[in-house]
């Protein structure tokens, strides 16, 4: 919960999100996809709200108001993390922060991995 607008899951036909209204608060609710389990959950500001979920499969999905890979600001639903060749990246550890608008992650080879906002340099992945 919170500020919902930033967070929205909009666009979302699978059936892996739901937003409630209770009492004028909108809870947003995702469904992991099958044979998988949440492992952690990183928010960030990111010219708006942001939520990273890395996966037991060591996927991570993220969604809301988030500068992506590529620095453009958009409002996305869950989307999977890949590469620019089109392949999920597979992470051990994700970390988002308001600072620089910088998200990162420690892959599977140790290496540490970070994007953000292209005008503060850091939109590539």
């Amino acid at each position: 919960w919170g500020e919902a607008n930033d967070l929205l899951l909009g666009g979302v036909s699978s059936g892996q999100a739901v937003s409630v209204n209770v009492g004028g608060v909108t809870y947003l609710r995702w469904q992991a996809p099958s044979g998988t389990t949440i492992q952690k959950i990183a928010m960030g500001y990111s010219g708006g709200g942001v939520v990273f979920v890395l996966l037991s499969n060591n996927e991570i999905y993220y969604w809301g108001s988030t500068h992506g890979v590529g620095g453009t600001l958009n409002q996305v639903p869950p989307t999977r993390l890949e590469t620019a060749s089109s392949v999920p990246f597979l992470a051990k550890d994700i970390s988002s922060g308001r600072g620089p608008i910088l998200h990162c992650a420690v892959g599977l080879d140790n290496k540490v991995y970070c994007w953000g906002l292209d005008a503060l340099g850091s939109g590539s992945f």
